[in-house]
C-alpha cells in the first residue's frame, strides 16, 4: 500500500496538482478541454493532418487525468464527481464515437477506442449500466466489425479485454452488450447479436499479442453462455466452434513433419535456430489446447460443451489427427515426430471429457460407421488404413530404439494422467466397472496372511547383499502415486471409498459400482454369500484377463528385457510400474499374485514374479560366463545411480537425451556387456519398484501393520 500510495501521488505530481485543487477548478479545466477537442474535431484545417499534431490526443489524456484526481478527491466511493456528472449527462463519450466516425483527422478513431478503454478500466462499475457508457461502447464495437480497416483492431481488442474483466466481475452487464441485428423492429423472432464476441473470434487463432488477447477473452464470454440463453443460442448459430477447433487443426498442421534431428540430417549450423523455431510452434499449439480446456471448464452450457468435444472429435482427431498418424515410417523421423506431438496433447489434456475422446481416438479397436477409414477417404482411394491403436501397438516392436522408448512413454502417461479412459480401452478383457481405490478389498479374498506372503516373496528376489538397498524412498514415491491416482481419481467425480467393495456390476447381481453392495454393513464389509461368490468371479475374471493379448505383449516384452536397450527397458518398467498402482484389483492380482491362476499356456500372461525369476537365471548364467560380473556390476551401479541429474523435466529434454544416446552404428564398437549390465541396474530398481508398491498398496488395507 505504501508503495501504491508514493506511485499514486507521483502521478498526481506529474498531472500538476501538487496542491489539492478545488472540484470547480477541475470542472473549469474539463469544460475548456472538451471545447478544444469540440473545435478541432470539427475544424476542416485540423481533418488535413494526423491526429498526432493536433491537441486531441493530449486533451483526452487531461480527460482521463482529471476524472483520476476527482476519484481521488472524493471521500465516498460511491459519490459521483460534477467532472463525471456532466461526461454522463452530456453524453460526451457518445459524441466522441460519433465524432471519430470517419476517422477525420486520420488516427481519430484510434484515439477514442484507446480513451474508451481507459475509461473501462478506470470507472466504477456502476457507471457502465448507464446508457450514456454502454450504448457508445457498443457503436465502436459494431462499427469496427463492419470496418475492413484492420488499425484499429488491436486497440480493439485492449478495449474488449477491459470491458470483458468488468463483465467477468458482474455477469449482469452482459445483455447490455448485446444488440438486435433487425433495425426498428421487436418482433418475436427478432434474433439478438453479440458484436463483441463476434470481433474476438476473428482473433482466437491469431499469432502475437492480438490472438493472445482474444484468448483470454473468450473464455471469460463462454463461461456467461447459460444453457438456453441468447449467448448460447448466438455461439452455436455462429459456428464460432468450428471455428475455434479449425484453429487447432491449422496449428497442427503448420507442425513440421519431421522435427529437427529426428532424421539426424540437420547440421549442427542450422540445428539451434531450426529448434527454437520448432519450440515456439510447438508451443504455440499446445497454449492453443489448453485455450480450448479453458472454453471447456468455463462453459456451463452443455450444448456449447458437447459441441466442442464433439468437433474437436470429428476434426481434429479423426481427420487431422489420423491422418498424420497413417502417414509415418519409423526410418525418417516422421514417427518419432507423431509420438512426440501425441506426447504433447497427452502432457496438456486434463478435461475429462476430452481425455475421455483423445484416449478413444488413440485406443479404440471396434469400427464405427464413421471410422478413420471412412473419413480419410480410405475406401475411395482402395488404400488400407489402420486403426491408430493398431498403429501405436505396433510401435512397441519397432526396429527404432527411439520410437520403441517414445511409445512407451506415451502409454506411461496415457496410464498415469488418463487412468479412467485408457485401461479399459487398453486392456480389453478388463471387467467393466471394476474401478476401485482400496485396493486390497476382503471381498477378493486377499487377506493379511496372503499379502505379508506377497511380500516376502518379492523381497526374496532383491539384489544378494541389498537387504539394506534403501526402501524408504522408494516406499516414499509409492505413497506419492498411489495419492495421485486418488486425487485424479477425485478430481472426476468417481466415489472411490464406496467403489472399494463393489465389483461390476455384471458379476454381483444388485450391486451398482459406485454406491456398493445393498445388503453391506455401514462397515462396507461385504456378507460371506457375496465374498464366496465374489471370489469365484473375481478368479474367472483374473483367468481372463491375463489372455489379453495387450497385457501378454508387455509380459513378453518384459521377458525379453536383456534383448532391449536401457533407455526402452526404463521406458518399459515406468508403463509396468503403472499396472501395479492403477485402480483395478483385478489387473493387480494378474501381474503381482499369478499363482491362483496359473496357466502356461503361451497366449496368457505370467506374473510379474515368474518373470523376474527368469531374468534371474539369465543373470546367473552371464555371472558365471564374467568374471569380473560383480566388480563391474557395482561399478555400474555406481555410474548410473549416484551421478546425479541435471536434465529438465520436459518432453523436449527427453527428446534431445534419447537422441544423444543414440547407440553407435558400428555394433563392433558397441559394448553388449555393458549394457547388459545396465539392465541388471534397470531390473534391480524395477523389483524395488514393484516391492514398494506392494507394501504401500497393502497398506491402504492394514494401515495398523508395520512392514520392513
Amino acid at each position: 500500500m505504501d508503495f501504491f500510495s508514493t506511485r499514486f501521488n507521483k502521478r498526481l505530481s506529474s498531472l500538476g496538482f501538487h496542491t489539492k485543487p478545488n472540484p470547480q477548478q477541475l470542472l473549469t479545466k474539463f469544460k475548456n478541454i472538451w471545447e478544444t477537442v469540440l473545435y478541432e474535431s470539427k475544424s476542416e484545417e485540423a481533418w488535413k493532418r494526423p491526429i498526432d499534431k493536433t491537441s486531441i490526443p493530449g486533451c483526452l489524456k487531461s480527460l482521463i487525468d482529471i476524472f483520476v484526481k476527482e476519484q481521488a478527491l472524493s471521500s465516498d466511493s460511491k459519490e459521483t464527481g460534477a467532472c463525471i456528472e456532466l461526461f454522463l449527462n452530456d453524453e460526451i463519450l457518445d459524441h466522441l464515437v460519433t465524432l471519430s466516425a470517419n476517422d477525420l483527422p486520420p488516427g481519430y478513431r484510434g484515439e477514442v477506442i484507446k480513451f474508451t478503454s481507459n475509461l473501462i478500466g478506470l470507472i466504477d462499475m456502476r457507471f457502465l449500466f448507464s446508457h450514456c457508457i454502454h450504448r457508445p461502447i457498443v457503436k465502436l464495437i459494431n462499427h469496427c466489425i463492419k470496418s475492413k480497416d484492420i488499425k484499429f483492431h488491436e486497440a480493439m481488442l485492449e478495449l474488449e479485454v477491459n470491458l470483458c474483466t468488468k463483465i467477468d466481475s458482474s455477469p449482469e452487464l452482459l445483455p447490455l452488450f448485446f444488440d438486435v441485428s433487425q433495425s426498428g423492429t421487436v418482433e418475436p423472432e427478432t434474433k439478438r447479436a453479440f458484436g463483441m464476441l463476434e470481433h474476438i473470434m476473428k482473433f482466437v487463432h491469431s499469432d502475437g499479442a492480438n490472438g493472445d488477447r482474444a484468448r483470454t477473452v473468450c473464455p471469460i464470454l463462454f463461461a456467461l453462455a447459460q444453457n438456453g440463453d441468447d449467448l448460447e443460442t448466438f455461439i452455436l448459430e455462429k459456428n464460432f466452434v468450428i471455428q475455434i477447433i479449425a484453429g487447432l487443426s491449422g496449428l497442427y498442421a503448420q507442425l513440421p513433419p519431421v522435427m529437427p534431428d529426428a532424421d539426424g540430417s540437420l547440421d549442427s549450423e542450422h540445428s539451434p535456430a531450426a529448434r527454437r523455431l520448432f519450440i515456439t510452434d510447438v508451443r504455440a499449439f499446445v497454449d492453443y489446447v489448453g485455450f480450448v480446456q479453458a472454453l471447456l471448464e468455463r462453459c456451463p452450457s452443455k450444448r456449447v460443451t458437447q459441441d466442442i468435444i464433439e468437433k474437436t472429435r470429428s476434426i481434429f482427431f479423426k481427420t487431422v489427427l489420423s491422418a498424420s498418424v497413417n502417414g509415418v515410417s519409423d526410418f525418417d523421423g516422421t514417427a518419432l515426430t507423431m509420438l512426440f506431438y501425441i506426447q504433447q496433447l497427452a502432457d496438456t489434456i486434463t478435461d475429462p471429457r476430452l481425455s475421455a475422446i483423445f484416449v478413444q481416438f488413440l485406443l479404440k479397436s471396434d469400427d464405427d460407421e464413421d471410422d478413420t477409414a471412412s473419413q480419410a477417404g480410405g475406401s475411395r482411394s482402395g488404400e488400407m488404413r489402420l486403426a491408430v491403436r493398431d498403429i501405436l501397438i505396433s510401435k512397441l516392436n519397432s526396429l527404432s530404439e527411439h520410437v520403441v522408448t517414445a511409445t512407451l512413454q506415451l502409454f506411461y502417461t496415457l496410464m498415469r494422467d488418463h487412468t479412467h479412459a485408457t485401461f479399459p480401452m487398453l486392456f480389453e478383457k478388463l471387467p467393466n466397472g471394476q474401478l476401485s481405490f482400496d485396493t486390497l478389498g476382503l471381498d477378493n479374498d486377499i487377506d493379511v496372511q496372503r499379502h505379508l506372503q506377497l511380500v516376502a516373496r518379492y523381497f526374496a528376489l532383491l539384489p544378494r547383499g541389498n537387504a539394506d538397498s534403501g526402501l524408504d524412498s522408494y516406499i516414499r514415491d509409492a505413497e506419492l502415486n498411489f495419492a495421485a491416482v486418488k486425487s485424479r481419481a477425485s478430481s472426476i467425480d468417481i466415489d472411490g471409498i464406496s467403489m472399494t467393495r463393489a465389483s461390476s456390476s455384471d458379476s454381483m447381481p444388485g450391486v451398482v459400482p459406485g454406491n456398493g453392495s445393498p445388503n453391506a454393513s455401514q462397515s462396507g464389509a461385504v456378507p460371506s454369500s457375496r465374498a464366496n461368490q465374489s471370489k469365484e468371479t473375481f478368479r474367472e475374471q483374473a483367468i481372463r484377463l491375463r489372455s489379453d493379448p495387450t497385457l501378454h505383449k508387455l509380459m513378453s516384452k518384459f521377458r525379453n528385457l536383456f534383448s532391449h536397450s536401457m533407455l526402452i527397458n526404463i521406458a518399459m518398467t515406468g508403463v509396468l510400474q503403472q499396472l501395479v498402482i492403477a485402480p483395478y484389483p483385478v489387473l493387480y492380482a494378474c501381474v503381482i499374485d499369478g499363482d491362483e491362476t496359473l496357466e502356461d499356456a503361451e497366449t496368457r500372461a505370467p506374473s510379474f514374479y515368474h518373470v523376474i525369476i527368469h531374468l534371474l537365471e539369465e543373470i546367473d548364467e552371464r555371472r558365471a560366463s564374467m568374471p569380473d560380473f560383480d566388480a563391474r556390476l557395482t561399478s555400474c551401479k555406481q555410474a548410473l545411480l549416484h551421478k546425479g541429474s541435471g536434465a529438465q523435466n520436459d518432453e523436449w529434454a527427453r527428446h534431445e537425451e534419447r537422441l544423444r544416446a543414440r547407440p553407435a552404428m558400428n555394433m563392433d564398437e558397441f559394448d553388449m556387456d555393458a549394457e547388459f549390465l545396465r539392465n541388471v541396474v534397470v531390473l534391480e530398481e524395477f523389483i524395488k519398484e514393484l516391492l514398494a508398491a506392494i507394501v504401500t498398496r497393502g497398506s491402504v488395507e492394514y494401515d495398523h501393520m508395520a512392514y520392513l
